[in-house]
């Protein structure tokens, strides 16, 4: 086996380290231009007020340009109203909020993609379990005794102390 190439296939190591490293790094840098890209669309639109703050940073600004100060709008860990509304609102950087939509995107598409790829085999095991038929982990583990219920409380009551 050379190290730009494999000559046998060994379980995953069966690409070469170029091929890795070529998939990596266009990985890195295809999901790196995402926000750029789109935060210059909504800057030239100046969404948000987006033109008058940086492109690329991670932190809120307040009214005058400055870092947002989050200890002048929370008094003893509870959100403060009168005084939000006397400090200033809070601005985003285009690239926050891009951010903070795609976490947010996420969840929503996983369980799309859940129901659309796996919704049969969903479906097939929930009636499976109210026909109370056995799948392969419940035939395997009718194998062994069942723990008793003093044995498991005593190990609740060690592991707690």
């Amino acid at each position: 086996m050379s190290v730009l190439g494999a000559s046998q296939h060994v379980g995953r190591l069966h690409n070469s380290y170029l091929g890795h490293l070529s998939d990596y790094v266009g990985c890195a840098y295809f999901i790196s231009s995402l926000p750029d890209l789109h935060s210059c669309s909504n800057l030239a639109k100046n969404v948000w007020y987006s033109q008058y703050m940086p492109v690329s940073v991670g932190t809120p600004f307040d009214n005058t340009g400055g870092w947002y100060n989050l200890s002048a709008v929370v008094d003893s860990n509870s959100f403060d109203q009168a005084k939000y509304e006397q400090y200033s609102p809070l601005f985003l950087p285009i690239t926050y909020i891009v951010t903070y939509g795609t976490i947010f995107a996420m969840y929503p598409a996983a369980l799309v993609h859940i129901f659309l790829w796996y919704h049969k085999d969903i479906a097939r095991q929930f009636r499976r379990s109210l026909k109370d038929e056995k799948d392969i982990h419940s035939r395997l583990m009718s194998k062994y005794p069942e723990v008793p219920h003093l044995l498991r409380r005593g190990y609740h009551r060690h592991r707690s102390m």
